[in-house]
């Protein structure tokens, strides 16, 4: 299944950012892993002082944005991530 969003994230975190994926999946580095710490909760702030419906879907693209630039800088391919992002979906399907 295609994920295009998947795919934008990826080409820009290794054609403008210029990091490359590691070849499986890992750990974030440190360095990484505190960065990205760092942006999601700047995204968490802005919705939480969004005012207007404009402010808070920008908030919310932003927070997926770095969220998938995590799992792309852990190594997850876009095939991968619709696996294993199927699998979660069908575990919260049953919950109630």
């Amino acid at each position: 299944m295609k994920n295009q969003f998947f795919s934008q994230v990826s080409a820009f975190n290794n054609d403008v950012i210029g990091y490359k994926a590691p070849e499986s999946i890992e750990l974030l580095p440190d360095d990484v892993k505190k960065l990205s710490l760092i942006q999601l909760r700047e995204e968490i702030s802005e919705l939480e002082t969004a005012q207007t419906k404009t402010e808070q879907i920008d908030a919310v693209i932003d927070l997926v944005y770095f969220a998938y630039g995590c799992l792309y800088k852990m190594g997850l391919s876009e095939k991968q991530f619709s696996k294993i992002a199927t699998l979660v979906h069908t575990a919260n399907m049953t919950k109630a």
